[in-house]
């Protein structure tokens, strides 16, 4: 059967990120004047970088440029630095940062009653912290890692915050967004060249990202604990009604057409269609842990014990599996550059499991060499795909098999 498809980081060891506070300036009241400024017109102090993230006892240069009304430049002016949490972060009178202990801190720069500030967060991760999800060049996961491909070795950057990151999805304006713990939504600022976040409606942890209809407009639906569903409109995010309190792992949009599928515990299986979110039967009780939309009548969704459903456009039937038992957490696929046609299917899962498929319906697995738990994967070609997973696991398929590159 073929198928068509329809922060800025400073320093060399980060592990694991801080919650960075917004940087930014602010008109001061009658404190903290600094030395030799004078008023003159000032506007504005501007702290460069506007965040950063480094190991405990690594120092970060901070600058500060006072501008006037018109966005001018006011040469020769010395700011007065402070921090806000010396037991964090310390900054000398040139604007040296330096990191004490594990946290987040603001430094601020102010001449004349006027303060400009940035965020600094102290990296106390660990190089094993599992990974959760894999796209574009980028895997995340537990405790805010990040890391990012460059073509030969995977570099820690800072995603600014502490929770841990489920997904990420660039929606239809070209944005990446991730989601994680405690309500977690990042965007990715190509000014400041990282991630900042964004006000969340909600507190629960949210697993899965998709785009929404009217994609064109940036939309995206973002679920997790609890049933919770949130919509994005492309100025802010929102909560919808699902129907339901079982927590949503995934949610995938049709191509195509203004609807999206979410999967969850108990075989929980949503469909919206551009208005509402109703139930659909699954046929299992499994919990299902991601949802791939080839078609509107071409979804599938994999889970624990093995499970694999597969949606015609009319009801959802088991795909059996011989022999495989471990819970199924994620999938992609290759596609013939020419033919748009679906060639090969990669699917991980606990205890190192991948399975291959060229169809969707005939499954066979791949030696991955771990018995870590995978839990996200990515296919560039037939010939080079990556998987991530437990103990900061990466693993390269490279057209024969899986070698562990992390």
């Amino acid at each position: 059967m073929t198928r068509t498809l329809a922060r800025l980081c400073v320093g060399t060891l980060m592990l694991g990120a801080c919650k960075i506070p917004t940087g930014g300036h602010h008109g001061g009241g009658n404190g903290g004047g600094g030395g030799g400024g004078g008023g003159n017109g000032l506007a504005s102090v501007t702290v460069t970088p506007p965040n950063a993230c480094l190991p405990v006892g690594q120092t970060v240069q901070f600058t500060a440029t006072a501008r006037d009304s018109a966005g001018a430049v006011l040469p020769g002016k010395t700011v007065t630095w402070r921090t806000s949490d010396g037991t964090v972060a310390t900054v000398d009178p040139s604007g040296l940062a330096t990191g004490v202990a594990k946290g987040s801190a603001t430094i601020s720069a102010t001449l004349n009653g006027v303060s400009g500030t940035a965020g600094i967060a102290m990296q106390t991760g660990t190089a094993t912290a599992s990974l959760r999800f894999l796209r574009f060049r980028l895997a995340v996961g537990d405790s805010g890692a990040m890391l990012q491909f460059d073509g030969v070795n995977w570099n820690p950057v800072c995603s600014g915050t502490t929770s841990a990151l489920h997904a990420m999805i660039r929606n239809g304006l070209g944005t990446i967004f991730a989601v994680g713990g405690a309500g977690t939504i990042l965007q990715y600022d190509t000014i400041s060249a990282g991630f900042n976040p964004q006000p969340s409606p909600t507190t629960s942890t949210l697993y899965g990202l998709a785009r929404a209809p009217a994609a064109f407009l940036g939309t995206l639906f973002a679920v997790g604990a609890g049933g919770t569903i949130l919509h994005y409109d492309g100025t802010s995010w929102s909560t919808q009604p699902s129907g339901t309190t079982n927590t949503l792992f995934s949610v995938g949009k049709v191509p195509g057409l203004p609807a999206d599928f979410a999967v969850g515990a108990g075989g929980t299986i949503l469909h919206y269609d551009g208005t509402s979110w109703t139930a659909q039967a699954s046929g299992t009780t499994n919990d299902l842990s991601f949802v791939t939309v080839l078609d509107t009548n071409d979804v599938y969704a994999f889970g624990a014990g093995g499970t694999v459903v597969h949606y015609d456009g009319k009801q959802w039937s088991l795909i059996p599996i011989t022999g495989v038992t471990a819970t199924l957490h994620a999938v992609d696929f290759a596609v013939d550059t020419t033919t748009g046609a679906i060639t090969d299917y990669f699917l991980v899962g606990d205890g190192g499991t991948i399975l291959h498929s060229s169809d969707g319906v005939s499954w066979s697995p791949q030696s991955s060499g771990t018995t870590d738990d995978l839990f996200g994967v990515t296919v560039n070609t037939q010939s080079n795909a990556y998987a991530v997973g437990a103990m900061g696991t990466i693993l390269h398929y490279g057209g024969t098999s899986w070698t562990k590159v992390r």
